[in-house]
């Protein structure tokens, strides 16, 4: 990555976070970096391996339910506009970084691992 103190910080934060499975702000971290940098995705793609799991507004949305402890990240009054919103900012993003897109729609959690694992085999 690059040189810049921030970025150097929040890399630490994200790191930290993924490490005690708090994966909302290892997101947001990640999120900052990228931001801050946008060839820090190039630079994250030499040392890793980006795998978009993607999913319908209607999976999303049932997976995720009315989750209290999943706090909003936008000013949406529903968890499906929040969605929305955020899969319309996000989904060409994610797209344009992703080595692999796997969709998720028909997928139990067990069957979404197994996928990734075959797919990122020969990169890892």
């Amino acid at each position: 990555m690059d040189n810049n103190p921030a970025s150097s910080n929040l890399s630490q934060l994200a790191i930290d976070a993924a490490l005690d499975s708090r994966w909302g702000e290892a997101l947001k971290y990640n999120k900052q970096i990228i931001k801050l940098d946008p060839q820090n995705v190039d630079a994250l793609k030499k040392n890793g391996v980006f795998v978009f799991l993607n999913a319908s507004l209607k999976t999303l949305v049932k997976r995720m339910g009315d989750d209290s402890n999943r706090p909003f990240l936008t000013n949406a009054k529903t968890r499906h506009e929040e969605i929305e919103k955020l899969l319309k900012e996000r989904e060409s993003l994610y797209r344009k970084a992703a080595d692999k897109i796997i969709e998720t729609d028909n997928l139990d959690p067990n069957k979404v691992t197994a996928t990734i694992l075959l797919n990122i085999k020969e990169k890892i």
